[in-house]
């Protein structure tokens, strides 16, 4: 897998049933900058919740989500509980400006029916200004 970004998606799931999916190897063609050193943006999320089963889905999250500095950015993934084990559940809720409390519900492709409980979430932003490629819309 390549990419200039972020690299966000479902791992779990994509094994055939009673089988696991191999170790995955991540190669960084750039320069690698470590996270602690970008003095990134945080992301605070609150009021999140796992979405019941739709019956049609894999399962969803919902809740809130604040940015402290440097929006617009693009940032959110919850870590989901199921029958099958933890799969990830992604959205990307795009342009979320300083300040801003905004509402964000993640969707997963996975056929794994509930009952679901959320396991964690992760918000972080897919660019920090100053540090590597970075878009900028127009004002």
């Amino acid at each position: 897998m390549r990419g200039d970004s972020t690299l966000a998606g479902t791992v779990v799931g994509a094994a055939p049933p009673g089988m696991t999916v191999a170790p995955m190897e991540l190669t960084v063609t750039g320069k690698w900058l470590q996270w602690s050193t970008v003095n990134p943006p945080r992301v605070t999320v609150t009021d999140a919740a796992a979405v019941q089963d739709p019956g049609y889905s894999g399962p969803s999250t919902t809740g809130r989500m604040t940015l402290d500095k440097d929006g617009p950015l693009n940032v959110v993934v919850a870590f989901i509980k199921t029958p099958a084990g933890s799969l990830v559940s992604t959205a990307l809720p795009d342009c979320i400006q300083t300040g801003q409390r905004r509402i964000f519900e993640t969707k997963s492709d996975d056929d794994v029916r509930g009952p679901y409980e959320l396991e964690s979430v992760v918000a972080y932003t897919a660019s920090v200004g100053g540090a590597g490629l970075g878009y900028t819309p127009d004002s």
